[in-house]
């Protein structure tokens, strides 16, 4: 299992003893042992509340967030322990009937609590395990040895809606981000849902919803709808991305540096290989494979493509491929666009991106980068008019003709989402659900029931369902059909 590990916050102090995430906001609670209590802005690392509590260490804080409460516990008188006692038990969630256990003899071990019996010892550390927890979304146990550059560490903390950790140190706190945060789902047009829980596979159809189960409309937005899943399955590797081909007869599992096929109704292995990312071409027949940072490959029903392959590929480092009319792939300072069939450069841009978006009607695309996106229209007949006149028209930058830029929204994008040529989007603020129709930019509030990843659309009796995955968690909003159709007739962004 591999995911990035991001420090999000590095801050020193006097010994911190306990340590809380906020369940809303990006403050992070540390009681100290000099009697102080302070809170931390995780986006900005600095300290925007301090408590002078008492002259006795704060071992225990929290956020009781509904009533604007910081509880905190003080003692001020502790018990002598043996040297091979267990100093941290607590019972987990991702095995049933088991626990785990720290230990002085600088073991861990995994019990189950209801035999009597433990499941696993994990041998090797160097120094005495002052805690061991199960994480409760991934499929990981954090543990600590007491040997960090903050001296030894005494508490820590989880968040319950992402995938971020806090330790509590001799000289400070640090809060990481392990991976991603965004859950892990893909939706074919029929409006089949597959989403994995770690390396579980469950579905859903939202076919089968009718509008009993929607909420009705004097319900706010952010309404949880319920939606029957079941189990279809599992995958070798730990998912940190599904894609469904477009005709929806294949997902692919990428994660662990490896991609792998699987049919979508019977969920059997079709093809499997090496991979940092990976994406399915429209026809459903062809997908690009990025196997290292140089290496882009290009399959046709299931076998690589021959030929030079994709202009200039492999003189320059690919971060990530997209999907959409033609090839995308973003780099350091730059996005590039192939032609799947011909391997051509269709465009190059310099600019700082993130991610790629295409509209469904294959005309727009939307580049994101950290605090704004850019929407750009794509004209197929200026590119192939350029192919059509000889190959020396092509440069390494392609045809510049073939993209016209168009709207930049300065936003900092969460997730996006298109309806036909209407562009959706969230926010990093986790309330704002916002709409791109032709030039106008919409902001509207969102009774969020927490961070929102934008899922698909549906339709149900000509209401447009738009689900709203929050950790697999369905909620509703709907938006106008006489919305979506104004800018389907626009012959250009202003």
């Amino acid at each position: 299992m591999l995911f990035d590990v991001n420090c999000k916050l590095f801050a020193r102090s006097e010994r911190v003893k306990g340590v809380d995430f906020h369940p809303t906001e990006p403050w992070l609670l540390t009681g100290l042992y000099n009697g102080t209590v302070n809170i931390y802005n995780l986006d900005s690392g600095a300290v925007i509340k301090t408590f002078e509590v008492a002259d006795v260490p704060v071992r225990c804080v929290k956020f009781i967030a509904r009533k604007n409460w910081v509880p905190t516990l003080r003692i001020s008188l502790f018990s002598s322990y043996r040297q091979d006692v267990v100093s941290w038990l607590a019972a987990g969630q991702l095995y049933d009937g088991s626990a785990r256990q720290g230990r002085d003899d600088k073991t861990v071990k995994v019990w189950d609590y209801l035999g009597k019996s433990y499941v696993q010892m994990m041998e090797g550390h160097m120094n005495n395990v002052s805690f061991a927890v199960f994480h409760p979304n991934l499929p990981i146990i954090i543990e600590d040895m007491l040997s960090y550059a903050l001296e030894r560490a005494w508490c820590l903390a989880l968040c319950k809606d992402t995938n971020e950790v806090a330790v509590g140190f001799d000289k400070g706190v640090v809060a990481i981000k392990l991976g991603r945060d965004e859950p892990t789902f893909s939706m074919d047009p029929s409006g089949k849902l597959i989403y994995t829980r770690n390396h579980e596979v469950l579905s859903g159809n939202l076919a089968t919803l009718t509008p009993t189960d929607l909420p009705d409309s004097s319900s706010a937005d952010g309404s949880r709808i319920p939606l029957s899943t079941k189990d279809i399955g599992s995958t070798e590797i730990f998912a940190s991305s599904l894609l469904h081909s477009p005709n929806g007869r294949f997902v692919t599992v990428v994660g662990d540096g490896e991609y792998i096929i699987y049919t979508a109704l019977a969920w059997r292995n079709k093809s499997f290989g090496n991979s940092i990312s990976f994406t399915w071409a429209p026809d459903s027949n062809t997908y690009a494979v990025l196997e290292s940072r140089m290496k882009l490959k290009v399959f046709k029903n299931f076998k690589e493509k021959g030929g030079a392959g994709m202009k200039g590929a492999g003189s320059f480092p690919v971060e990530a491929i997209y999907t959409g009319p033609v090839l995308g792939a973003r780099g350091p300072g730059y996005v590039m666009f192939w032609d799947w069939e011909t391997g051509e450069i269709v465009r190059r841009i310099d600019v700082d991106a993130k991610n790629i978006f295409w509209s469904t009607t294959g005309t727009l695309v939307a580049i994101v980068s950290d605090d704004s996106f850019y929407i750009l229209r794509f004209d197929r007949d200026a590119y192939q008019g350029k192919i059509d006149e000889g190959p020396a028209n092509i440069t390494d930058e392609g045809v510049e003709e073939s993209f016209e830029v168009g709207t930049e929204i300065s936003d900092s994008v969460h997730t996006i989402n298109w309806i036909g040529n209407c562009l959706v989007h969230t926010t990093t603020t986790i309330s704002h659900l916002c709409y791109l129709i032709d030039s106008s930019h919409t902001v509207s509030p969102y009774a969020a029931p927490g961070r929102l990843y934008l899922l698909a659309y549906s339709w149900v009796d000509l209401d447009l369902l738009f689900p709203i995955l929050t950790r697999q968690e369905l909620c509703d909003t709907t938006i106008s059909e006489e919305s979506l159709e104004f800018p389907a007739n626009q012959k250009s962004l202003k």
